[in-house]
């Protein structure tokens, strides 16, 4: 007669492990390394008083060669620019940027920021009144006389209108279309008393300009730098 074989029973366990099922081997309440004797403690806080941070109150620690410097400026309020010394109301600059770079201008007076006031004159290279960084211009030695010349111009004179695209405008509400329309009435006057300030200021500024021999061409031709030439060696 055989016997029968006495079926083992295999924990919850090692059973879930065999069939892959690592999820439900515990319950869910149960949390894994906690018992009786060992209870949980994830629930109290530990540790004495908070530590205090250590501070160089003496002066006694110096800082690591990696540490960075902080900028700090010596006073709270900087100082306005004075401007530059080689760029006075005559001179002749070279603008280094914008549609017109290259061009040979006339300076005729400081706006204050470090913006300079010059003009081509527009009827000899096509440069207009602008205002202009007096940080992107190259000074030069060349000087223009401008006896006879007044700029009473300042920063509002060219102050933008509000304008709109036609997106913007499309279903657009009455204050909006009646301020695109008072924007596009003082453009147009804006552009009718430029037009006459150019001219009244290049009557007078290029009859001083024919007086100088060869300065005419000087101020109509761009400057270029060519294969040959060294920067560094340039003289303006």
């Amino acid at each position: 007669m055989v016997d029968k074989v006495k079926k083992t029973l295999q924990p919850r366990a090692r059973l879930a492990h065999k069939l892959a099922r690592h999820v439900r081997a515990n319950p869910v309440h149960h949390q894994p390394g906690t018992s009786l004797n060992r209870p949980s403690v994830t629930h109290l806080t530990l540790g004495g008083a908070p530590q205090r941070k250590q501070r160089n109150s003496d002066k006694t620690w110096y800082p690591a060669d990696e540490e960075k410097q902080q900028f700090r400026r010596k006073r709270n309020t900087p100082r306005a620019s004075t401007g530059r010394s080689t760029i006075v109301p005559g001179s002749v600059v070279i603008l280094l940027s914008g549609v017109h770079r290259g061009r040979r201008v006339v300076v005729l007076k400081h706006l204050g920021n470090n913006n300079i006031l010059v003009t081509g004159p527009y009827a000899i290279n096509g440069v207009p009144l602008k205002r202009v960084n007096a940080a992107y211009v190259i000074a030069t030695t060349t000087k223009v006389s401008l006896e006879g010349v007044t700029a009473n111009i300042d920063g509002t004179f060219f102050k933008k209108q509000i304008r709109f695209t036609k997106n913007q405008l499309k279903n657009a509400s009455e204050t909006r279309t009646k301020r695109s329309e008072e924007g596009k009435t003082a453009e147009t006057a804006w552009k009718t008393s430029a037009k006459q300030t150019q001219k009244t200021i290049d009557t007078a500024l290029i009859a001083n300009i024919s007086k100088v021999e060869a300065l005419k061409g000087y101020l109509s031709t761009r400057f270029t730098l060519g294969a040959g030439v060294r920067p560094h060696e340039l003289r303006f």
